[in-house]
């Protein structure tokens, strides 16, 4: 399987394809039991990627990149899809930028706090907007600022490594992140 999970996304997770349960092993069953169907049944992998995809193909990255070479893509590469309850803070302030994110479904914003415990919303993401393109590749790849979903969302990691060799491997998704800055 090309989706997985580690223990620092376990400890802000709130969902993992619809369901919640603190026992990391019984996560791991629940992953195991999907490579198992998935060797039994090939198309059970495609049709969660085409599940992923669904939106994805509208944002900036993928743009004039058709859905077979899509699917192509994200049958090769290692990436997470993460659901999280309103209110989760996924990243604070100055921590590092390892992954560009998608966000498939929900609201995400950024925000700072004041001296006076206030929070105040600089910017807000909706549905198939990347979060991290400006900091993934930076010398200093610290957030600026905090961020929260607004909403319940599911999100899409892709490490920068993979983007990376995305980047290497095709012209446009390059093209496309260059114009997405």
């Amino acid at each position: 399987c090309n989706c997985f999970l580690d223990k620092e996304d376990l400890s802000k997770v709130d969902y993992i394809y619809g369901s919640r349960d603190p026992d990391c092993n019984s996560i791991t069953r629940m992953i195991n039991s999907f490579l198992v169907a998935q060797e039994k049944n090939p198309e059970l992998l495609k049709n969660n990627i085409i599940v992923t995809l669904k939106g994805v193909d509208k944002n900036d990255l993928f743009t004039n990149i058709d859905k077979d070479e899509l699917l192509k893509i994200f049958d090769s590469i290692n990436y997470r899809i993460i659901k999280y309850a309103k209110n989760t803070i996924i990243h604070k302030k100055n921590n590092s930028c390892k992954d560009l994110i998608i966000i498939l479904n929900g609201t995400l914003s950024l925000y700072e706090d004041n001296f006076n415990n206030k929070t105040f919303t600089v910017y807000s993401f909706s549905p198939v907007s990347i979060v991290g393109a400006n900091t993934l590749f930076s010398d200093n790849n610290h957030y600026k600022l905090n961020i929260i979903c607004k909403t319940n969302c599911t999100l899409l990691y892709i490490s920068r490594d993979v983007i990376f060799n995305l980047f290497n491997k095709n012209d446009m998704l390059l093209r496309n992140y260059l114009n997405h800055m």
